[in-house]
């Protein structure tokens, strides 16, 4: 099994990547608050 911290961030990527399906501007707004992390 996955540690908690991986499976966490499996799932935000999955997120991410369904929302960036809906749009792709979306996107470029995730992609810039995942590198402020």
């Amino acid at each position: 099994m996955l540690p908690k911290w991986k499976q966490r961030k499996y799932i935000l990527v999955l997120l991410f990547w369904v929302l960036s399906l809906y749009d792709v501007n979306e996107r470029e707004v995730w992609s810039m608050a995942l590198n402020d992390n």
